[in-house]
């Protein structure tokens, strides 16, 4: 008999306090095509959702040729939608 990955999660759950989750390619096919998908990411306390990020480098935007955005929620803080361009020209790695 071998350990489920549900006996593993209740075992630590008394120890858990915050949780992030990603999910690293939502929508596959649109990923392989080339066309759109979203790279998700998000942090739970207690199972509630706290800060939720979804990028979207294909997503284009409405006015000019330029492609991608990073939408951002913070609970009771609202959200915000960024363009990736504005991230890499003003906000250098």
């Amino acid at each position: 008999m071998g350990l489920s990955f549900e006996l593993v999660l209740s075992d630590l759950r008394p120890m858990m306090i915050g949780m992030w989750t990603i999910d690293p390619i939502d929508g596959t096919k649109g990923f392989l095509r080339g066309e759109q998908y979203a790279v998700c990411l998000s942090f739970l306390i207690d199972g509630n959702p706290i800060v939720g990020v979804i990028g979207c480098p294909n997503l284009p935007h409405r006015n000019n040729s330029a492609k991608g955005y990073i939408f951002v929620a913070v609970k009771d803080q609202g959200s915000e939608r960024v363009s990736i361009i504005y991230i890499l020209v003003m906000r250098p790695f």
